[in-house]
């Protein structure tokens, strides 16, 4: 198996453990809101959670992979410290093998809008681009399925704003390192390396001295 494949599937699998411990068997490791709750619950009628088995069935193949998250299948990370009123909702579509090694992550943060009665959200798309874009970076989405609206979304996000740009550059190299910008954008630095000597992820560990180690 290459080891960005395996990396990624051990990962993953990591995130779908830590949804499952956070949201479903309520161990968070710090209080969440109750309003955040109101907003699980809120998503869980349109957007499914992703389970570990389906990951471990997505990078089925050792050699090579081509995914797309269905549209209704996310994954809930887990809040952020200094702002727990929004939740964390990942996708992402990625083709990986000797030729490739392309991740497309879309990150939405929805919180409850106590002014309207519902939630609303804004989303983050981080990728490797083309063109004028033809590097590692980030830019506003309005949704995870990638359309122009929130048609297909089960929240709505009620500000106009730019989708193509700015491009706000990143510190990514290859797919690993591209997944690792979006978790210590959310958590830090310290919590990823926290992760992988949780859950025995020896091999990211190359991977985070890209980034630095905590003090």
């Amino acid at each position: 198996m290459s080891a960005s494949i395996r990396v990624l599937k051990q990962l993953f699998g990591a995130l779908c453990r830590i949804q499952s411990d956070v949201w479903f068997e309520r161990r968070p490791k710090w209080r969440i809101p109750n309003q955040t709750y109101d907003v699980l619950d809120y998503l869980l009628g349109g957007w499914i959670p992703i389970r570990e088995k389906e990951i471990e069935s997505l990078f089925y193949n050792s050699k090579s992979v081509s995914i797309k998250m269905p549209d209704n299948k996310v994954l809930y990370l887990p809040l952020m410290e200094e702002e727990p009123d929004f939740l964390p909702v990942l996708s992402f579509e990625c083709r990986l093998d000797d030729d490739y090694d392309v991740m497309k992550l879309r990150l939405l943060l929805v919180h409850y809008d106590r002014s309207e009665g519902k939630p609303h959200g804004i989303g983050f798309r981080m990728e490797e681009g083309e063109n004028i874009h033809g590097f590692y970076h980030t830019q506003l989405i309005k949704n995870l399925t990638g359309a122009a609206t929130t048609e297909n979304s089960p929240i709505e996000c009620p500000l106009r704003f730019p989708e193509t740009q700015p491009a706000i550059p990143l510190k990514a190299q290859d797919s690993i390192t591209l997944v690792l910008c979006l978790l210590i954008s959310l958590y830090g630095i310290e919590y990823c390396w926290s992760l992988a000597n949780e859950h025995q992820l020896s091999e990211l560990n190359s991977y985070l001295e890209y980034f630095g180690v905590p003090n």
